[in-house]
This record gives C-alpha cells, sequence and structure tokens, in this order.
C-alpha cells in the first residue's frame, strides 16, 4: 500500500472542501456566475469556477506528493510540467469562456495547442504516438496518422465532458468514475503507471470534495474552466500505458469508460448535422435532457446515467483483465463489445419509443379535439389567444418540459408567424 498517496489524498479531500467553501464565497462577492437563461436549469446565478478550485485542489495534491516523495517528482518532472501547462492553457480558456465568451474556432484552436504541447514534449504520450506509427508504417505509410489521431482523441475527449456537463452533479460523477477505473487500470502498469496512478487517485478525492458542493442542489458548477482540463486530463492518461501494455485491447477498455460522453458527442453531432444546425450550437436534446423530460428528477436522472458509466467501468476493467491479448480479442472480445453495445441500445431505444409515444398522444389528442369541436381534457388549452401557427423547437430548447415556472422566457421564445 502507498502510505504517503493515502495520507496526500486525505489532505487533498481536507484542503478541498475548504477551497470550495471559499471559492464559493469569493465567486458571490466577485459575482462570477452562470447566469439564469433559457437553456439553463437553475433560477438564480451559480458560481461557475468550480474548475478552477477542482485544479487548485488537485494541483495542491500533487504538490504535497512530490514534497513526500522528491525522487517521484524528479523521474516525472518533464511530464507533469508539460502537462500541468496544457492544464493551465485549457483553464484560462475556460474561465473566459465562462465569464467573457469564446467562439468554438478560439476553443478549438487552444486545445488542439495543448494537445500539440503534451505529443510533443510529454515523453510517455510521445512514445505512443511512436509506438503506433512504427506498427503501421508497413501499411502505405498509414502510421503517421498516429499524430493526428491521438490530438483529435485529446481534443475530442476534452469537449465530451463539457457536453455532458448539463446536470448537478453528472460531469463531475462521470469523471470521478473514469478516474477510479484509470487508477484500478494504472496499478497493473507496475512502475511505469505510478505517475498515472498518482493524478487519478488525486483527481478523484478533488471530484469528491466538488461534488460535494456540486450535487443537486449545486451550490457551484464545473463550468468549462473545469470540464475542458478535465476531458483533456483523462484523455492524457489514457494514452500513458507502457509499451507492453498498448495494444488493441487497451484502446477498446479506454473507449468503452469513455462510453457514455462519446455516445452523447455522437449522437449529438449527428443530430445537428441532420437539422444543419451549427455544430458547436448548444441544444437540449443531450441525454440527460431527454430523461429529464421523461419525469425524472435531476437526481434520479443523475444516479441513472452515472449507473450507466459506472457499468461501463466495470466492463472495461473486464477486457483488460480477461482478454489479456490480442489473439483473444476476436474470439472474446466481440461476443463482450456485443454484449455492451445491446445493453446500451436497450435504454436508448426505451427512451426514444417513450418520446414518440408521448409526442403521438398529443398530436391524436389535438385532432380529437378538433373533431369533435370541443375540448379535450389530454389535448393542449388555450385562452383569449388569436390562431397562430407555433415552432415547437425553440419551446423544447427552451425546456418546456421541465422548466414550466418560467413562463416569461417559453412566451419570448414562441415564433408567431
Amino acid at each position: 500500500m502507498n502510505i504517503p498517496l493515502l495520507v496526500v489524498a486525505v489532505s487533498t479531500l481536507i484542503f478541498g472542501l475548504v477551497v470550495f467553501k471559499y471559492a464559493i464565497g469569493i465567486s458571490h462577492k466577485k459575482k462570477l456566475f452562470d447566469t439564469p437563461s433559457s437553456r439553463r436549469r437553475h433560477s438564480h446565478p451559480i458560481p461557475i469556477v468550480g474548475g478552477a478550485a477542482v485544479f487548485t485542489t488537485w494541483a495542491f495534491g500533487i504538490t504535497l506528493y512530490s514534497i513526500l516523495k522528491p525522487y517521484w517528482f524528479n523521474a516525472h518532472a518533464a511530464s507533469i510540467g508539460t502537462i500541468g501547462l496544457s492544464l493551465g492553457i485549457l483553464i484560462v480558456v475556460g474561465l473566459v469562456d465562462d465569464l467573457k465568451g469564446v467562439g468554438p474556432s478560439g476553443k478549438i484552436f487552444f486545445q488542439t495547442l495543448a494537445a500539440i504541447n503534451v505529443l510533443a514534449f510529454e515523453p510517455t504520450a510521445h512514445a505512443f504516438c511512436v509506438f503506433w506509427e512504427n506498427r503501421f508504417d508497413d501499411y502505405f505509410g498509414i502510421g503517421l496518422l498516429a499524430w493526428p489521431a491521438t490530438a483529435v482523441w485529446l481534443v475530442g475527449l476534452s469537449n465530451a465532458i463539457n457536453l455532458v456537463d448539463g446536470l448537478d452533479g453528472l460531469a463531475g460523477g462521470i469523471s470521478f468514475l473514469v478516474s477510479g477505473a484509470l487508477v484500478i487500470l494504472s496499478m497493473g502498469w507496475g512502475d511505469q503507471g505510478s505517475l498515472a496512478l498518482v493524478l487519478m487517485a488525486l483527481m478523484m478525492v478533488s471530484l469528491l470534495a466538488f461534488l460535494k458542493s456540486n450535487w443537486t442542489p449545486a451550490k457551484i458548477f464545473l463550468g468549462d474552466n473545469g470540464s475542458l482540463p478535465l476531458g483533456f486530463l483523462i484523455a492524457t492518461v489514457t494514452i500513458m500505458a507502457p509499451t507492453e501494455n498498448r495494444s488493441w485491447v487497451q484502446i477498446i477498455s479506454i473507449g468503452l469508460m469513455m462510453g457514455y460522453p462519446i455516445l452523447d458527442m455522437g449522437l449529438a453531432t449527428m443530430r445537428r448535422y441532420r437539422t444543419k444546425n451549427p455544430l458547436f450550437k448548444a441544444d437540449r436534446n443531450h441525454l440527460h435532457h431527454r430523461v429529464l423530460r421523461l419525469g425524472l428528477t435531476v437526481e434520479q436522472t443523475c444516479i441513472m446515467l452515472l449507473s450507466i458509466t459506472g457499468y461501463l467501468q466495470l466492463t472495461a476493467l473486464c477486457v483488460v483483465n480477461f482478454i489479456e491479448t490480442e489473439a483473444n480479442l476476436l474470439r472474446t472480445g466481440i461476443v463482450l463489445m456485443a454484449a455492451t453495445a445491446w445493453s446500451l441500445f436497450t435504454p436508448l431505444y426505451l427512451l426514444r419509443s417513450i418520446e414518440k409515444r408521448r409526442m403521438q398522444r398529443l398530436s391524436n389528442s389535438q385532432t380529437k379535439a378538433d373533431m369533435n369541436g370541443q375540448d379535450n381534457p389530454d389535448a393542449p388549452q388555450f385562452r383569449e389567444c388569436l390562431i397562430a401557427e407555433i415552432e415547437l423547437v425553440p419551446l423544447f430548447e427552451a425546456g418546456l418540459f421541465e422548466e414550466k415556472e418560467r413562463i416569461h422566457e417559453l412566451v419570448a421564445s414562441l415564433k408567431l408567424m
């Protein structure tokens, strides 16, 4: 047992609880808020510097561990400095975006810059790309694609965590569970996994302190200053596996760990492409929004989605432990992957079926009311209203079902034609 790490983890947790208490107070004084809007669930301003507080707590833990184990710091100083620089860039960009606003192209630019920094100067990430480049050099020279593909992974995962940060406790809870799985995974990497182990173990306790204040009703939000660097850190740690552990088995297990954020990001991309909306335009059709519209509370929705994430972490760890070689991947892995895909398809199919049934019932109720010329208790009721054609999409984006008390925002979103 790593006693120094345990001592540092407990100290970091206590430090984090104090940090968040003061972060909330300072945010109220300095007005560092996420203000309510048509696509925000909260009804009053909430502090938005949770990410900065998480990484302040995490940095305290890293510093304390480095003091207790100077030889560990000396062995990983280059990695810590490089990763710290990239995370610092994303924290600053996220803060500016939360408080002032940064365009999508600006965020992508700085995320790419952070990724290039890690791939060029972080030893294990650099070695990861070199390994896969050499492995595929014989296939028409496609080995060079390992570099841009890894950069896309770092940037994509950073944005994936950002997209699921729409519910109290969700992004922090997902990151906590993934960090725990990476701690267990890095334990099997031997001495070469000590950096990943410490980084993720201390991130776990930092997130635990954050979740105390972020669980519904949230007192502080993660914000882009937290979700962007958090996803980036997780993505970086996933490519830190030593040479003997670099295989398709490892890649598949990592993909499973991040299955829910990747799925939500994929569905959002498809949805916006299909409706010809800008790729980075926010909407209220993410999976957590759709589950909320079924009538579940915020806490119930969060627990449900975190349960799915926890299941994926266990599945990923089973892949690593039971499929030890790539030769066994085709024989055992396909069956396991198919079972996982089916288990995820089932709740998605159920969700879509319920949504279609509700929309059909609404349509049928209104049709019957029109045919009978009388009020139908199940149909929408209008009083003292001119005949108008209403576009429903803005209503859904404004939160028609879960924001009933904010009538003025719903009325403002109507498009009368």
